[in-house]
């Protein structure tokens, strides 16, 4: 028994910086991947791989990457959404030209039907808590996630240059 609890206070702590900080693995339900995933096969939930060093500590995050973040109404829930623009960028929003205010990044809800939080809009880059990377459950729909701008989002950049998605 004390070697159980030297164990867990040895380890835990451990465990617990590296899931807050490193990388996660955390349930997706409904529709929000869509079309990131096969959007062929319906699954009731998804589990996923977030990588949260280069986006809590780094700052590192891109135009296109589907990011998991806090829900402003509820902080005990996430979301998950693609990135479409960064502070400064123009973005289309249904016909209409946004620009996206400094410290905010714009979110593609896009992908998803019936689900109005936090989809097509600006949101503070501190409720960014990582970059959905992979989907690892189930197997069928197992694989990396890709980065991509949906044509026609971004009007103009805010850096003046076309918007590169991540391969």
């Amino acid at each position: 028994m004390q070697g159980l609890l030297r164990r867990l206070l040895l380890w835990g702590p451990l465990a617990l910086s590296l899931k807050n900080w490193v990388l996660d693995v955390a349930p997706v339900s409904g529709l929000c991947l869509r079309p990131v995933s096969r959007p062929d096969v319906v699954a009731e939930s998804e589990w996923v791989l977030v990588q949260k060093y280069g986006v809590r500590v780094l700052g590192r995050f891109r135009r296109g990457d589907v990011v998991y973040l806090r829900s402003l109404e509820d902080p005990t829930r996430h979301w998950v959404r693609r990135l479409a623009g960064i502070e400064g960028d123009w973005v289309s929003d249904h016909g209409h030209i946004r620009k996206v205010p400094q410290g905010h990044c714009w979110l593609d809800g896009s992908s998803v039907k019936g689900v109005h939080s936090y989809a097509d809009c600006a949101v503070p880059l501190a409720l960014l808590e990582g970059r959905v990377s992979h989907i690892i459950w189930p197997p069928s729909r197992m694989g990396e996630v890709e980065s991509y701008v949906p044509p026609g989002r971004v009007i103009r950049t805010a850096d003046r240059r076309e918007p590169a998605a991540r391969k």
